[in-house]
């Protein structure tokens, strides 16, 4: 709120980041005539400048490729994490680029170092804020990167995670004028997952007092990419606060925890003030188009409208009111002041991503707004919000108040109870404004539906029957989105085979989808389905070669299957086999969906020939077929600029504009034709986002034009634009010198090749563009002992899924320079990963002598001598590195694991006791650690015949104090715990409580194979579901076998560990050893199976064999 009075606009000056950071030029103020009319002239205004706003800045990030699932991993490539321990304890005042729409209701402000994103929503009716407003930007650890600001109203997808852009990633941005006297702010990212371009707009309209917003997302790409797509409100929570969501039944995160709604077990959740812990579910059996977080002690609500057809998801987000939710919001904000989340989505929860195809665009439009004076919230449309209070038994009147967000004085108001006749009256409605209205209706009307409708002439503002006694309408929305839950492979047909792994690509598991797609190909070598989604996956991971293979099977089986032959050419074009592109070109066929990319493909090839009026011809004719489509009209936009038409190629700029008005291809392809008019280089400066990323993107789109002299030019000006204190990303090197070799000028390629090696790798964005692998090997065919080009071609190869590939690189940078800091951690945490631990070793040793403050090479060189059993070295790593870094939470957490791992468990409590960690959300590996050494203790407590203390130990452990900032809807119920504990009690003798909590054990819900089912399975034969048991188990017993020989040491090792518990439950002991030793073999730092052989060793699991 404070925002909106000391925040004071200011021409845009010059301003750097302290991390990440490039010069904001004074020329990109190239808008100003937009600022200056009043309302007296226009309805909307915009404004444009700089918002002063206090932040909390990072010191440091991580800057190593977060490739490696060992350890406690962070970041997620390609973006690093930043190191939370450096956040500054106070904040200092950083001018933002603000852009402002106001209208007479409403006032938003967008800072585009932000994202997409509204930072804040003045209600100017109310004179309050209409989404939560921190005024202060406090990275939160909440998504991948731990830095996350809390609050507005904010965009995020393709990929599930909060907004990584920021620091660092301005978004794009571009003001619209609408016909009817509206504007539109336009911010677009291309996502460094997929790269889709997502786009979020925002407009005020005249007269209204809601924001409409428009997100759309377009798959810029020559191949299917995975997307999701949501919105996500923060609103200001309080004792009042209560989600008003139109569903009846919920699901968890992990698609599998069903739930009704808004009463569970007993508790009306949709009250704030009701959840004492976190809580964060979808909707389920939608039957309207709202959602709200409404105050009912301030009469005030946030609503959301949109079309529940299309946007199917809805999800609630609260904290609670417990002491963690207290945790949390010291790491947001400095106000005090707690926020819930209102979230709306394309597809039903957040980790349900679809398929989009080549070309093609998804998106809808949905209005937020403010509302009050209500008493409460009905229902509410795009127009309206309505409180209707229901009259009780033997009074024939109810109590409707209704708030508009136009101006309707003439509207009409009808309702009808029943079969009695419609009622109706007239209604003045005013925008932000509440009438309120008694309704007649007939003695008995309690116990009847009533049917409101407004109307304002042909407009029908409202449509809505209210049901009586909590009844509600049939769900128009359904839950088909929910994925299916598939049994064992051998019980499925080939055709469930295929969808099993569609299932599991969606959800991003591509090594088990590929697992499951080959075993219907074992059954059916020519399947198409399956071998057309693992030639997309091979394409994906580079190997051109092995995705012909799989996109040829097709062909066998089906001669014009169109995706193939597309593809095909694709992929041949890629490699520049342009005779059997074109030949697969030519074979698709009007029935083909890729048909109308046939003539595009084909202008591509003539481009990369040099054939510029052919390449021209066949473009002209792909843009009749896709109009829209923005690639098509980039490449013959260039087309027309090469053979002379320079003036249909401007009017072509424009019509690119209406589709991308962020786009930057246009103000390059200006910039170029102006021969460098300033105000076209400020323009496409500000279109990529004024850094290196959004500048590499750009050449890429060059690379596929085969551009080089643009692509040559363009890098050099992103060279000049994004220089900071000396340093350029090195890529932006890389890919000029690709670009100048390409055009014949290879002495300068490699001056610039040399600039490149001399970079450092201190990066906090890592290769991901595919095209990056031919720039690259190119600079290494050309350099091969350009250490730089090696390691990052490494990371990329990694990254796609090539370890192999990455590993060789890693090497030949290594044996380039034998002090190549990031080539030598990346070999040595890849070695740890796939076991070879002594190689692993040396690796990790060197690393560490060259940058002994790099904590997470301190991290992994102490977990590997943790693995190896030897944890003398790993107290001695750990205690240097903590005189450096006394409060880090990582080093604490690892010194109190190898506390433990040593036996000295009160001390290991100790550590965790009496530090205050930084909250967590979805990571638990202190979680885990935690309750590994509560059964530890338990374990050294019932060895002196102390039960009591043993079960409270337990009991301790599924209630981790607030200190150490976990997710507390993470161990509501542990059913691993609860085993425990039934096995405590039955050691102490204590039958009846034992007996209570194996039927506690039997009652939860976990049914997965490699996590805490088989205690649940356990528990439900110990209280007589012996057939459920032993059909849960007969599944049990394959996966298990599998995962024991899986390519991950920790997979291998959690599988040893159930089979462990397993072979106990059925009286092989002499077994249960056997795989508890080699689960130690494994990593001598597991210690749930340590805690699991010494309970064993304790007779202690004598209950399970008895």
């Amino acid at each position: 709120m404070f925002m909106h009075r000391v925040g004071r606009l200011i021409r845009c000056l010059p301003f750097r980041n302290r991390l990440n950071a490039s010069p904001r030029p004074l020329s990109i103020i190239v808008f100003l005539h937009l600022l200056l009319p009043a309302f007296a002239q226009e309805a909307v205004v915009f404004e444009h400048g700089t918002l002063e706003v206090p932040t909390y800045l990072f010191e440091r990030a991580e800057t190593v490729a977060p490739l490696f699932a060992v350890g406690n991993s962070r970041g997620l490539y390609p973006y690093t994490a930043f190191d939370r321990s450096s956040l500054a304890v106070s904040p200092v005042p950083v001018k933002y680029e603000a852009l402002i729409l106001e209208n007479e209701y409403v006032k938003i402000t967008v800072l585009p170092e932000l994202g997409g994103r509204i930072w804040s929503a003045w209600d100017k009716t109310r004179q309050r804020d209409i989404f939560y407003q921190t005024g202060v930007i406090k990275p939160s650890a909440y998504n991948q990167r731990g830095a996350w600001p809390v609050g507005g109203l904010e965009v995020y997808g393709p990929y599930d995670a909060h907004m990584l852009t920021w620091p660092g990633e301005p978004w794009p941005w571009a003001l619209r004028r609408n016909p009817d006297g509206s504007k539109t702010i336009v911010l677009s990212h291309i996502d460094h997952f997929f790269r889709n371009k997502l786009t979020a707009e925002f407009t005020l309209r005249p007269g209204h007092s809601f924001i409409e917003v428009t997100l759309k997302l377009h798959n810029r790409n020559e191949v299917p990419n995975r997307y999701l797509l949501w919105t996500n409100a923060g609103v200001p929570a309080g004792e009042g606060t209560r989600f008003v969501y139109p569903m009846t039944k919920t699901i968890g995160h992990d698609s599998a925890d069903f739930g009704e709604w808004p009463v569970y077990e007993g508790v009306d959740l949709s009250w704030y003030k009701n959840n004492k812990v976190m809580l964060g579910v979808f909707g389920l059996d939608i039957y309207d188009d709202f959602i709200s977080a409404y105050d009912y002690e301030g009469d005030f609500g946030t609503i959301c409208y949109t079309n529940r057809r299309i946007a199917r998801g809805i999800k609630t987000w609260t904290w609670g009111v417990g002491e963690v939710a207290k945790r949390h919001l010291e790491s947001y904000t400095d106000s005090g002041v707690p926020y819930v989340e209102v979230q709306s989505g394309r597809f039903v929860w957040d980790g349900n991503y679809e398929f989009i195809q080549p070309g093609q665009t998804d998106g809808w439009t949905e209005y937020w707004y403010g509302a009050g004076e209500l008493g409460g919230l009905t229902t509410a449309t795009r127009d309206v919000a309505v409180h209707l209070q229901r009259p009780g038994e033997n009074v024939a009147g109810a109590r409707l108040k209704v708030f508009a967000t136009g101006n309707y004085p003439h509207a009409v108001l009808s309702w009808q109870t029943g079969d009695s006749p419609e009622s109706s009256e007239g209604i003045s409605l005013r925008a932000g404004e509440a009438v309120a209205k008694e309704l007649r209706l007939g003695i008995g009307a309690a116990d009847q539906p009533i049917h409101l409708t407004i109307r304002d002439g042909n407009q029908v503002l409202l449509d809505y029957t209210d049901y009586p006694d909590g009844k509600r309408p049939p769900a128009e929305f359904a839950s088909d989105s929910i994925p299916r839950q598939f049994g064992p492979d051998d019980e499925l047909t080939t055709e469930e085979l295929f969808q099993k792994g569609l299932t599991q690509e969606k959800l991003g598991r591509v090594e088990e989808a590929a697992r499951v797609y080959n075993a219907a190909l074992e059954r059916d070598e020519n399947y198409t389905a399956p071998n057309l989604h693992l030639g997309l996956q091979a394409l994906d991971r580079l190997e051109g070669e092995r995705a012909v293979d799989y996109f040829q099977r097709v062909l066998k089986r089906d001669p014009a299957n169109g995706d193939a032959h597309y593809y095909l050419a694709v992929t041949h074009a890629e490699q520049e086999n342009f005779r059997e592109a074109e030949r697969h070109f030519y074979r698709l066929l009007p029935s083909s969906d890729a048909f109308s990319r046939r003539d595009y493909g084909l202008g591509l090839i003539e481009l990369k020939r040099g054939n510029f009026d052919r390449a021209l011809s066949l473009l002209e004719s792909s843009v009749k077929l896709l109009p829209l489509q923005v690639s098509v009209l980039e490449a013959y936009a260039y087309a027309l600029r090469k053979t002379g038409r320079h003036a249909d190629a401007t009017t072509l700029h424009d019509r690119l504009l209406e589709v991308d008005p962020t786009n930057a291809f246009v103000y390059a392809e200006r910039s170029i034709l102006s021969d460098e008019d300033p105000e076209m280089l400020a323009l496409l400066h500000r279109a990529t986002g004024s850094n290196a990323q959004g500048y590499l993107e750009l050449a890429a789109n060059y690379m596929r034009l085969s551009a080089w002299d643009s692509m040559d030019w363009l890098l050099g000006q992103a060279i000049r634009s994004t220089t900071f204190e000396g340093r350029v990303y090195p890529l932006l090197y890389y890919y000029r010198a690709y670009a100048l070799h390409r055009g014949g000028r290879l002495e300068e390629a490699n001056q610039l090749i040399t600039k490149g090696a001399a970079e450092s790798l201190d990066l906090q964005i890592f290769p991901f563009r595919r095209e990056t692998a031919a720039v690259l090997n190119d600079i290494l065919n050309l350099r091969p002992d350009d250490a730089n080009a090696a390691s990052l071609l490494g990371d990329l190869y990694y990254h796609r899924s090539q370890p192999e590939k990455g590993l060789a690189l890693w090497r030949q940078a290594v044996k380039s320079d034998p002090n190549h800091f990031s080539s030598l951690r990346n070999l040595g945490w890849a070695l740890l990963q796939r076991g070879s631990d002594q190689e692993a070793l040396a690796y990790l040793e060197r690393a560490a002598e060259l940058r002994p403050e790099h904590l997470e090479t301190t991290v992994g060189l102490s977990q590997l001598y943790m693995q190896a059993g030897n944890t003398d070295s790993a107290l001695r790593v750990i205690r240097a590195a903590l005189e450096r870094e006394p409060s880090s939470d990582q080093l604490l957490e690892l010194h109190a694991q190898v506390e433990a791992q040593a036996g000295n468990y009160d001390l290991a409590l100790s550590i965790l006791m009496h530090h205050k960690f930084g909250p967590r959300h979805q990571s638990y590996s202190l979680l885990n650690l935690y309750q590994s050494i509560q059964l530890l203790k338990s374990y050294q407590l019932a060895s002196q015949g102390l039960y009591e203390q043993a079960v409270k130990h337990i009991e301790d452990a599924a209630s981790p104090p607030s200190n150490l900032g976990v997710d507390d809807f993470a161990t509501l119920v542990s059913t691993r715990l609860l085993f425990f504990k039934a096995l405590m009690e039955e050691a102490a003798g204590w039958k009846d409580q034992a007996l209570r909590s194996w039927e506690e054990v039997a009652r939860t819900t976990n049914d997965d194979y490699d996590g805490e089912g088989l205690f649940r399975a356990i528990g439900l034969y110990m209280t007589g579901n012996k057939k459920e048991a032993s059909e849960w188990f007969e599944v049990f017993e394959k996966v298990t076998e599998l995962r024991k020989n899986d390519s991950s040491p920790a997979v291998r090792a959690h599988a040893h560990y159930l089979s462990a518990i397993y072979s106990i439950f059925r009286g092989r002991e002499d077994q249960a050893r056997q795989d508890l030793q080699r689960a130690l073999e494994i990593d001598r730092s597991n210690l749930f199976s340590r805690q699991a052989a010494l309970w064993l060793e304790a007779g202690l699991f004598g209950a399970l064999s008895s």
